[in-house]
């Protein structure tokens, strides 16, 4: 979903699939009311689906909608409408993490909202602050490589155009796989490990050590 145009009249674009329970979007929000809407849906269990942003400089205003979250993936789009300089520095941030940027979203006052979640799709590519000219460019260099986009957002028209865009290997996530690992030598626990996997994953640990001891000598350690 997306949309273009004054904040009391967008114009407004969809693509619609089937889906049970459906989502209805949210439109009109302020930059702040879309901050509050995001941390409602963490606290709910749901995840961030797609998001735009219209209006003018002086109104921003953000459409979106959310999605409920099964497999509890880690997501944020704390970063909202941020200056080139913060969003370069955010991305450096996070995606040194397990995270990797989702999508990026140019706002009407030339700022930047991002979204990243620790879902994998693979290799990615990112950017935001292309020109047409400069899409194009990246379009044609990322999808000779095996990439395609994933999500293309776009703010202004003509020579004034701004692209926030991401490129991956496909569109669909790749599904969360528990692995266990020891130290040579170590047998398996399976009972052990049982409980641990279960622990992270109703905690929605991404991944952890676990060891324990007896007196000063290590006996068992799971990763």
């Amino acid at each position: 979903v997306s949309a273009t145009g004054p904040a009391d009249g967008p114009l407004i674009a969809a693509v619609f699939v089937p889906m049970k329970n459906p989502p209805a979007p949210s439109i009109g929000l302020s930059p702040s009311d879309f901050a509050t809407a995001n941390q409602n849906a963490v606290t709910a269990g749901n995840k961030l689906g797609w998001f735009d942003c219209y209006g003018t400089a002086g109104d921003e205003r953000y459409l979106a909608f959310w999605l409920p979250d099964p497999e509890m993936m880690a997501w944020n789009c704390d970063g909202v409408g941020e200056t080139d300089k913060a969003a370069q520095q955010r991305f450096d941030s996070v995606s040194s993490t397990w995270a990797r940027c989702a999508q990026l979203v140019c706002t009407p006052s030339g700022n930047v909202t991002s979204f990243y979640t620790d879902s994998t799709v693979g290799a990615t590519v990112s950017a935001f602050g292309l020109t047409a000219d400069g899409y194009q460019s990246q379009f044609d260099e990322w999808t000779k490589k095996g990439l395609v986009p994933l999500r293309v957002c776009v703010q202004g028209s003509g020579a004034t155009a701004a692209f926030g865009t991401v490129f991956g290997q496909t569109e669909e996530t790749n599904p969360r796989v528990q692995r266990t690992s020891a130290p040579s030598g170590q047998p398996a626990i399976a009972s052990a490990d049982a409980a641990i996997e279960a622990f992270m994953k109703a905690n929605d640990v991404r991944n952890g050590r676990v060891a324990d001891e007896i007196g000063r000598a290590s006996c068992r350690e799971r990763v």
